[in-house]
């Protein structure tokens, strides 16, 4: 079976014996003509696709020893404090089971996951690219190329990690959270509310136009009722 998605592009017969047969058939059926075979070369955002890989992975450093490039990442956290932070990070975050994922936040939480991943992803790429040379002028590495490169190897299944399914017990702990965090944010909303926002179950005391003018010039007292006819017109 060919590891690259639309390789296969008719039914074919394979005959292992005389009583054992093999049907070989496409897995993946386009509609569009010509060559139909996903190829790297072929992606439109390849670092976006390698952040989708990375997203699937529980043990980073996995990854980066899979494209001999572990070591070259932990020389770069030696001289980089940006490297060094986002590779602290993804040990705790990353690591975390998928029920624990939300767990950081509301939507805070989840997009410093994300922003977490396309820097992890940056330094895979940089690694990478440094390894083999790939640089374009002035030295700058070729993500774009490294990216594909990434893709190709995932592809051939070069990389064989993976992140393990939910259990039932981390879907249903996920669901709780989800639960608890959506109440949380509907008190936060009724506690934070104000005067212009709440659900009125009476009239608004009528506008006192005495009082209005007392206080134009300066008349309010400090007797109760000139206090409550203030705090109607504050």
């Amino acid at each position: 079976v060919a590891p690259i998605p639309g390789y296969t592009k008719k039914i074919s017969e394979i005959h292992i014996d005389l009583r054992l047969r093999i049907l070989d058939s496409p897995g993946v059926v386009l509609n569009e003509g010509g060559n139909v075979i996903l190829r790297e070369e072929k992606l439109v955002d390849p670092i976006g696709e390698c952040t989708r890989m990375l997203s699937m992975m529980k043990d980073y450093a996995a990854v980066f020893r899979a494209f001999n490039v572990f070591d070259d990442v932990l020389k770069r956290a030696e001289s980089s404090a940006a490297v060094a932070d986002c590779l602290r990070r993804a040990d705790e975050l990353l690591s975390q089971p998928v029920s624990e994922e939300i767990a950081f936040g509301d939507n805070q939480g989840l997009s410093a996951r994300e922003c977490l991943l396309a820097e992890l992803t940056r330094e895979l790429l940089v690694c990478v690219a440094r390894k083999k040379g790939k640089l374009l002028p002035g030295g700058i590495p070729d993500l774009d190329w490294a990216a594909r490169n990434c893709i190709r190897d995932w592809n051939r299944g070069r990389v064989p990690f993976y992140k393990a399914p939910p259990t039932q017990e981390e879907l249903a702990k996920e669901e709780t959270l989800r639960s608890e965090r959506q109440a949380g944010i509907q008190r936060m909303n009724e506690l934070g509310m104000g005067e212009g926002n709440r659900i009125l179950t009476e009239l608004a005391p009528e506008l006192d136009i005495d009082a209005l003018f007392a206080l134009s010039t300066g008349l309010v007292g400090d007797t109760e009722e000139d206090l409550g006819n203030y705090a109607i017109l504050r």
